[in-house]
């Protein structure tokens, strides 16, 4: 990861502004690899591994924090990367405003299949309900559920609409 820094912007009449700064860095080419609410692009060269990375910091940290919104440059077969975000479930302040916390969490367990890095490192899927609740895994299994019903409802109703001949969506 680039080093970042933190510096106080001061104006006159007392305002000021904090602002991160990094290295700037002209090669290579800017990759977006997942985000903080569970996106994935597993199209991206490097993408797999940097998924078992996000898995892999989840059980390293006993379960308590999950690096996450991984992204960089990627200059031939070297990865920079920047401005990560850490979901924690506890101490939701520590990590500044992108930490969603238990939210966070459930967002990537949702869209995280295991690969072949996953599995070298000895990482799967259950390693993420095992240290939830019984309950989480009730609520998540709710969540889909509600999910695929209000699928169904927008289907039934683009079906209705088209078959009306009403593409008014106002």
């Amino acid at each position: 990861y680039l080093v970042a820094q933190l510096v106080m912007l001061k104006k006159n009449q007392g305002f000021h502004m904090n602002a991160s700064i990094e290295k700037y860095i002209k090669d290579g080419k800017y990759q977006k690899f997942n985000n903080n609410s569970g996106g994935v692009w597993l199209d991206l060269p490097y993408s797999e591994i940097l998924q078992a990375f996000s898995h892999f910091s989840w059980v390293y940290s006993n379960y308590r924090h999950l690096v996450v919104d991984v992204q960089g440059w990627v200059i031939g077969k070297k990865i920079i990367l920047t401005d990560p975000v850490v979901h924690a479930r506890k101490n939701l302040l520590g990590f500044g405003r992108t930490n969603m916390g238990e939210e966070g969490i459930k967002f990537f367990m949702d869209s995280h299949e295991c690969g072949e890095t996953c599995k070298k490192l000895g990482l799967d899927n259950d390693s993420f309900f095992d240290k939830f609740p019984s309950v989480f895994r009730v609520e998540l299994a709710n969540q889909e559920k509600d999910r695929l019903e209000r699928k169904k409802i927008c289907e039934e109703i683009l079906k209705t609409r088209k078959k009306n001949n009403n593409n008014n969506y106002n």
